[in-house]
């Protein structure tokens, strides 16, 4: 009984000591998102949230995005950049719609969006879609977020 209870309190003691074997540095699987951080129709604004989800660094070279309000026709948004991107990183890519013909928003509280993005790295493309909605901000006439 001694050595039962002996031998039971070691395989205890052992078992606790280790876990299983994994790989610390596997490649994540987990895609990039893209999400419009701020929106302001006033000085034809836009921030898009870029979350890189990797532990591979990459350059992005462009981003491409066709970007649809309220299911008006899409706006088309191009970035050129060389944005080293690390591991896990977030970035905020600003785009300048001046030259773009927006849908008319006046006194909308929300508005329906669908973004689609072609990120291209220095090592191929990634496809992302976020389908969302963006809120006017309080006190403000023009600004979503």
């Amino acid at each position: 009984m001694k050595i039962l209870s002996i031998l039971a309190l070691y395989i205890l003691i052992t078992s606790c000591g280790s876990s299983p074997s994994r790989r610390v540095h596997e490649k994540q699987r987990t895609s990039s998102d893209v999400q419009i951080d701020a929106f302001d129709f006033t000085n034809k604004k836009l921030e898009l949230r870029f979350e890189y989800r990797t532990y591979v660094e990459k350059i992005l070279t462009s981003m491409s995005c066709d970007l649809t309000l309220n299911k008006e026709p899409s706006i088309k948004l191009i970035k050129d950049s060389q944005l080293e991107l690390g591991a896990f990183s977030t970035e905020i890519i600003s785009f300048d719609l001046n030259s773009q013909a927006l849908p008319a928003m006046e006194k909308a509280k929300t508005i329906d969006y669908n973004i689609e993005c072609t990120a291209t790295y220095d090592k191929g493309t990634e496809y992302m879609q976020k389908h969302s909605v963006l809120h006017l901000v309080p006190a403000s006439q023009s600004r979503y977020r």
